[in-house]
């Protein structure tokens, strides 16, 4: 990583990336571009703690494991699409995204989603979680209740169901108060 001229300088995968960050109180940002793609990414957060140069830096980051994996012929007469969204229940958020004909799942609000991205097999025309090191729910299905075309929700991780975000907003609102744990106990 280097700096001159103002700029920033640094490489995220084989990218050569510059750019600039700033902000003044009550706000940061971040901007980056990689001059050879013409692409740029940029973050104007109105709250000094939050992580805008990783933001930005993350953008770069989802491009490249997007550039890098897509290839992937999915099933004749499988629409990926209708997989894809933003799914959420108490523990978070997750995205279902799709780069060429691959899916992925990620969590939106890692600091790196790229990172813990799970690439989604397809066997038997489901989807499934990739068998990985032992650690969270690989081999699993993923079991969607679709509404018409669009999923309602989807059996994920450990068994978790996770609600279309639009439909987890509504529930929530309708909801008075959350309780957690047991509330029925003596």
């Amino acid at each position: 990583e280097g700096y001159g001229l103002g700029f920033s300088v640094t490489t995220i995968g084989k990218r050569r990336i510059v750019g600039h960050g700033g902000g003044y109180p009550g706000h940061i940002t971040s901007t980056m571009f990689d001059p050879t793609a013409k692409i740029a990414a940029v973050a104007l957060v109105n709250s000094l703690g939050s992580p805008a140069e990783e933001m930005t830096t993350s953008a770069f980051k989802l491009l490249n494991m997007a550039e890098k994996d897509n290839t992937t012929d999915s099933p004749p007469g499988m629409d990926l699409g209708r997989y894809c969204g933003r799914y959420a229940n108490i523990w978070g958020v997750v995205d279902i995204a799709q780069f060429g004909n691959q899916l992925y799942l990620l969590w939106p609000d890692q600091p790196n989603p790229s990172h813990n991205a799970a690439k989604l097999e397809i066997h038997e025309g489901q989807l499934r979680l990739p068998l990985v090191n032992g650690y969270s729910s690989g081999g699993e299905f993923l079991h969607f209740d679709f509404e018409g075309e669009k999923p309602r929700s989807v059996r994920a991780e450990s068994g978790m169901t996770w609600l279309r975000e639009d439909h987890y907003i509504a529930a929530v609102a309708r909801t008075a108060h959350i309780t957690l744990g047991w509330n029925n106990i003596a």
